[in-house]
């Protein structure tokens, strides 16, 4: 599966490292030169197939976090840096725990509850270790939640608060190294405001339903009554919906993470710098999947990048685990599958196009996600476009066969008696399908 995934991804012509990769954003928050709040936009990015509707999201190329990193109070030991619990703030876009420091709660059957996220008393925010156990749990929580990981740390009583802290620690960077630029100064006045979700005035940029106003058109107690019951359903629907939302900034009107812009250049400096580092740290080694001569490919890990998009996995779900006692070779502990940095980060990234394609992936209940991918016989030829997910939901051959005898007719005489023709049912298509299946 991995030479497969290697494949797909030479094919997509993905290149290491990358620094930013395509995630999704809802919102958009508009800030004046000054850093204040102008308006928060949503973002759509496509249609619902059934109703035609704008779908709210769009994918955008976005800083992604490094998923490695040296564990605390050692000098070399490599771990995950997110999952299992743990969140890893990203640079420029974030949720409303990462950039509010707020806390949307939407318990099932219960009122949607905002609060502030408080600091610690006397410490520092500690960022929790991650439990490496906990990315193969089964998720529990609604299947509507965006973020798994923040669920779990929730449920073991981990303080939040360390996710604000982090993200303000990204945003932090940038500044301090761009002292004379306007965006920087206007982000520096956007963190000084310490905007909440708890102002009122914050929280109607979003245009949420009032169930106190929902009922000035009705006519009979029961329709006015109605009317409330129903703005108070949709409002309550729009919260969880912001709750798992992914926001960017806009500053007069210019998008934060746009293209070969400064904040985009400066993370891709930042990630080399902390790929580099790692890299020192994880030993020398012969790839067994790839040849390539580039530095990545010469030093093996023991950790596999995070996917996000696994059910139960959060967003740390690793493809391929080496470094369970049952699977080292004596003496070479973690490192018994001789995978380089490189390689884990390219299948990371087709596997990550996979689950972000709708015609190549189908979500099974709550529990399973099955992706799909056919390729021509040439090994430079792009992935067919053919929507295989969609092939789930068509009618079994026979049932076709059977509905076009009835249809037609299907029948002639022999012999003064009528008889069924009787059709074959239609062959179905051939084609190399390398299918894993997550659960």
């Amino acid at each position: 599966m991995i030479a497969e995934l290697l494949d797909l991804a030479d094919r997509l012509e993905v290149r290491t490292p990358r620094p930013v990769e395509p995630m999704p954003v809802h919102y958009f928050i508009d800030l004046a030169g000054t850093g204040e709040i102008l308006d928060i936009t949503p973002v759509y990015g496509s249609t619902k197939e059934k109703s035609g509707e704008a779908e709210l999201g769009k994918l955008m190329d976005c800083p992604a976090y490094f998923p490695l990193k040296i564990k605390n109070g050692t000098e070399n030991e490599i771990q995950a840096a997110g999952g299992g619990g743990v969140s890893v703030a990203e640079a420029g876009h974030g949720d409303v725990r990462e950039i509010f420091c707020t806390e949307i709660k939407t318990p099932k059957g219960k009122q949607p509850k905002i609060a502030v996220i408080e600091k610690p008393v006397g410490k520092e925010a500690e960022v929790p270790e991650p439990d490496e156990d906990a990315g193969g749990q089964e998720d529990e929580a609604d299947s509507a939640d965006q973020d798994d990981d923040s669920d779990l740390a929730a449920k073991k009583g981990k303080a939040q608060y360390y996710r604000h802290e982090g993200w303000l620690t990204r945003i932090r960077g940038f500044i301090d190294s761009h002292p004379t630029s306007e965006t920087a100064e206007a982000l520096g006045r956007f963190l000084d405001a310490k905007y909440r979700l708890t102002d009122p005035a914050i929280l109607d940029l979003f245009h949420l339903p009032d169930p106190a106003k929902a009922d000035k058109d009705a006519a009979t107690p029961e329709e006015k009554e109605k009317a409330r019951e129903n703005a108070t359903k949709a409002r309550n629907a729009q919260l969880k919906q912001i709750a798992g939302a992914r926001f960017t900034l806009r500053i007069d009107g210019q998008l934060l993470l746009k293209k070969h812009g400064e904040f985009q250049k400066w993370w891709e400096a930042a990630y080399a710098k902390e790929r580099a580092h790692i890299l020192k740290a994880l030993p020398l080694g012969r790839d067994g999947f790839s040849s390539l001569d580039d530095e990545g490919s010469k030093r093996l890990t023991p950790v596999f990048p995070h996917v996000p998009g696994v059910p139960g996995g959060g967003t740390y779900c690793p493809l391929a685990s080496f470094d369970k006692a049952a699977t080292r070779s004596f003496g070479l502990e973690k490192h018994t599958l001789s995978m380089s940095l490189t390689t884990t980060e390219r299948a990371a990234a087709a596997l990550k196009w996979l689950l972000q394609d709708k015609r190549s992936r189908c979500t099974l209940g709550k529990k399973f996600v099955a992706i799909f991918w056919a390729v021509p016989p040439a090994k430079d030829a792009k992935p067919c476009p053919h929507d295989f997910a969609a092939l789930l939901n068509e009618p079994d051959a026979l049932q076709v066969a059977a509905a076009r005898a009835r249809l037609e007719g299907g029948c002639r005489r022999r012999h003064g008696r009528r008889v069924a023709r009787r059709l074959r049912p239609p062959a179905a298509p051939r084609c190399r399908l390398p299918t894993p299946v997550f659960s």
